[in-house]
């Protein structure tokens, strides 16, 4: 789906904020829809969403191993 003219202009020149208000107001799309179709449009996300989970997955590991660390400290401390 390709975008309409005059929302890429607006796009271009305000912003992806102002393109999704305006395909809201003058296209009467819900906001969730107005949202999708601007971010399906952005190769800058396409590229970016990937490493944005990626980078999600990897924080949650080492915050995980980082507390699994403290757990067993504690418990080889304690248990002998």
């Amino acid at each position: 789906m390709r975008l309409p003219e005059d929302v890429e202009t607006i796009w271009q020149h305000h912003g992806k904020l102002a393109a999704i208000r305006y395909l809201h107001s003058e296209y009467q799309l819900g906001w969730r829809y107005a949202t999708l179709c601007i971010t399906r449009q952005s190769p800058h996300l396409v590229h970016l969403e990937p490493l944005l989970i990626a980078n999600r997955w990897h924080y949650l590991s080492l915050t995980g191993m980082f507390a699994v660390g403290i757990v067993l400290d504690y418990w080889l401390d304690h248990a002998f």
